[in-house]
């Protein structure tokens, strides 16, 4: 017998808005020219990917 994970749809929706926070950071990140600014973007960037990384790997998805 399959195994099916239950996931509330609050969790769905903030890993959803977590994809188009990533998606938009990638943009902001190719477009911006001040290298301090593209930096602290890059650094969010990572961040956000881990969480979507650990939800992949967990099922979790933690903000802080």
């Amino acid at each position: 017998m399959m195994q099916t994970k239950l996931v509330s749809t609050s969790t769905l929706q903030r890993v959803k808005y977590g994809h188009i926070r990533v998606a938009g950071l990638k943009r902001a990140i190719n477009a911006e020219k001040v290298a301090t600014v593209r930096d602290a973007l890059i650094e969010y960037l990572r961040i956000e990917q881990d969480r979507l990384d650990d939800y992949r790997a967990t099922g979790k998805y933690e903000e802080d």
